[in-house]
């Protein structure tokens, strides 16, 4: 972690305590929604996610769980939907 100091007195008086404030890391979520209500899969990473981290997740927790596209017998599940958001 990285140690900030940060302290403030008015004009004119002299600072008498300074402060050391610890950020926290950052964490990212990824999540995968079945509808509006319901996800079905769900990642939390230190960090930010990287090219082979968001493969992994789809790859083993978000494909299982869709079907083929079948013109003759459409099931649901088969459309997937990427956004990419920068939300904070």
């Amino acid at each position: 972690m990285k140690d900030c100091k940060y302290s403030w007195a008015p004009i004119g008086v002299q600072l008498q305590e300074q402060h050391s404030q610890k950020q926290s890391q950052r964490q990212s979520i990824l999540q995968a929604y079945m509808s509006c209500r319901d996800y079905i899969a769900y990642e939390i990473v230190q960090g930010s996610f990287i090219k082979e981290l968001f493969l992994q997740f789809l790859q083993t927790k978000v494909l299982p769980l869709c079907n083929h596209y079948d013109p003759q017998n459409p099931l649901p599940n088969f459309v997937l939907i990427m956004d990419n958001i920068l939300i904070h």
